[in-house]
Parts: structure tokens; sequence; C-alpha cells
């Protein structure tokens, strides 16, 4: 089940709407189109039909796949899943995160497989970091990560990547630790 914050982000996303709420309560015979090319796209088509079913509504979105996508499905499933779930991040790439009620500024500080971890500032100049799973390009399963206990092979990531964290965090400033001989 995709949360309401969740829809309303990719309804704004990927449409003219402001929220999911003003898509599916569109007025007239309105039914959105939507190219099928990413999952969240899938999930708003199947959300949007989902929610006119239990609402009484005859209204369903149309969905379709461009010829490339569907040849693509056809020739190779395996190979369009592992192209969709590539980590399309680097380290030190610039990245906006949601957290803490806010959209945030933040920079990658390593990649390990389909995870980032990430730092990102807060208005009074602290900082924080993050951990995501990408899927299909996309930011899922956010964790916190405290520069304390901060995963040795993610500090080796942070390392091979010739990146070192800022460290401001709430009780204070964490350096980097040196690495271990």
């Amino acid at each position: 089940m995709t949360t309401t914050r969740t829809l309303n982000r990719i309804t704004r996303e990927q449409t003219a709407f402001h929220d999911f709420a003003d898509l599916v309560k569109a007025r007239g015979k309105y039914r959105p189109t939507i190219e099928l090319s990413n999952w969240d796209r899938r999930r708003l088509a199947e959300s949007y039909d989902r929610h006119q079913e239990l609402f009484g509504d005859e209204r369903r979105a149309y969905t379709y796949m461009n010829a490339a996508m569907a040849a693509a499905e056809r020739e190779d499933d395996h190979e369009l899943a592992l192209k969709l779930n590539e980590n399309p991040y680097r380290p030190n790439d610039s990245i906006e995160v949601y957290s803490n009620q806010a959209m945030r500024d933040g920079w990658v500080l390593a990649v390990i497989g389909d995870e980032i971890l990430i730092e990102y500032e807060m208005p009074a100049g602290t900082t924080a970091m993050l951990k995501f799973t990408v899927l299909g390009g996309k930011l899922r399963h956010m964790r916190n990560v405290s520069y304390r206990d901060c995963p040795k092979k993610w500090l080796a990531a942070i390392r091979e990547a010739g990146m070192e964290w800022v460290g401001m965090g709430q009780r204070g400033n964490w350096p980097f630790p040196k690495e271990e001989k």
C-alpha cells in the first residue's frame, strides 16, 4: 500500500496536479493517461484505479508503454529489470532528500551496490547522514546513520571514494576517523 504522502509526491512529479486528491477528483470525464515507464508511474496508475473502484467511480487511468519499452520487455525482461535497478548515484553527487519535515540539500558520500550513504545539511548548519536503498533509480528504505556508530563498511567506502564527512552533528563535531592500521 502506497502512503498518501508518497502518492502526493508522485502526483506532483508525474502530473500537473497538486496532489493525489486533486487527480482523483478531476471534474468531468477526465482520466489520466499514464505511460508506464517507471515504478512511480505504475504505482500512480494502480492507486488511481484502486481509489476510483473503491469510491464507485467508473473512470480508470489510460495506461500504455511506448514501443521501445514494450519491445524491450518482450525481448529480455531480466535485462530491462537490471537497467531499471541500476544505481545512478556516484560519490560527491549533489542530492535533495526529504528529512525532518522538509527538503534538504545533501551530497553522496559513498555507494555500495544498490545503497548510498548521504550527508545533508540542516538550516542551523548541522549535518546528518542517511542510508538509502536505490530501486528503479529512486531512493527507498531510508535509515539514519550516526557519525559515532557509522558501520566500518561505509567508512571504507567513503575512504575509497576519496570523500570525508562534514560531521557537524547536533551533539558536536565528529571528525572523520583516521584509517585503522
